[in-house]
């Protein structure tokens, strides 16, 4: 469940630049419980979990590690975590092809 210590950053949704914000994967395949609306919760599996490397309106964001390589999509965070989708996840339901 825990990894070792992989060094993410995210990319800016305007700009696609890299934030200063790192982080590391400390969780694969998390199961998440978000709490949306009046007493609804959404469960989310497979997720990867960082430290808090996320900022307010960062949802939708690519998080690449070191090397700008995609690694997730970011979709919730919070000031002790920062929660996304594996890429590989992303690409498959997206139905995404590269060749």
């Amino acid at each position: 469940m825990v990894s070792q210590k992989v060094p993410l950053r995210t990319l800016s949704q305007e700009d696609m630049v890299p934030r200063e914000i790192e982080g590391a994967v400390q969780i694969l395949d998390a199961t998440i419980n978000v709490q949306y609306g009046e007493g609804k919760i959404a469960t989310f599996t497979g997720q990867l979990v960082a430290g808090p490397m996320s900022q307010p309106g960062d949802s939708g964001s690519l998080v690449v590690d070191l090397e700008n390589r995609a690694v997730g999509l970011l979709f919730a965070g919070s000031d002790q975590s920062t929660i996304f989708d594996p890429i590989k996840d992303v690409v498959s339901l997206l139905g995404i092809d590269f060749s």
